[in-house]
């Protein structure tokens, strides 16, 4: 398996992608301090692992929404968010 580690030195275009995302007052008020640590690449599995910190958990709602939106723009099979 091929697999590989992004440490994003800026995350605002990730962040803003998320923020057009349907989802809570409180989850867009919390994205706003959203840092994402690193991203796993997984070639093989066509999957992401994203690690991010968050003064407070993101909803789960909000979690699916954003990895339904990935799966389908990147062509990924799942992409999972560590809190």
């Amino acid at each position: 398996m091929y697999s590989y580690c992004i440490i994003p030195d800026n995350p605002e275009n990730f962040l803003s992608f998320l923020s057009q995302l349907p989802m809570k007052a409180e989850d867009k008020e919390l994205i706003k301090y959203c840092k994402i640590t690193k991203v796993e690449v997984h070639t093989t599995l066509s999957t992401w692992d994203i690690f991010i910190t968050v003064p407070k958990e993101l909803s789960k709602n909000m979690l699916i929404v954003a990895e339904e939106k990935f799966c389908t723009d990147c062509g990924l099979k799942k992409v999972n968010f560590i809190q």
